[in-house]
């Protein structure tokens, strides 16, 4: 019985147990909904020409709404096209190269 009559220990005790609770953090937003852009057959052989024409794989990424892998996919797939390594055009790998033998 006594411990139930002496409610004033129970009470520093919850006290006790709310002071160890920890600050509440900072809220954390939610990034955007992820949207699938799924394309037509017509839209991947537009995407192909554009990308054996020379179009940047980032422009055509943005152009269709769909990240840079899944354009170099689609690439990929076609058969007939490989990956653009590197990523300089022609003129930009001679200036490079003139650029490392001047120092």
């Amino acid at each position: 019985m006594g411990r139930y009559s002496n409610r004033g220990e129970m009470a520093s005790d919850l006290q006790e147990l709310l002071d160890m609770t920890p600050e509440p953090g900072p809220v954390i937003e939610r990034r955007e909904k992820q949207f699938h852009h799924r394309l037509h057959a017509e839209e991947v052989a537009q995407l192909i020409t554009e990308y054996k024409s020379g179009v940047k794989v980032k422009e055509l990424a943005i152009r269709y709404q769909i990240s840079r892998d899944t354009v170099i996919k689609h690439a990929k797939r076609d058969g007939g096209v490989r990956h653009r390594y590197p990523a300089l055009l022609p003129e930009e790998i001679t200036e490079a190269a003139q650029l490392y033998k001047s120092g």
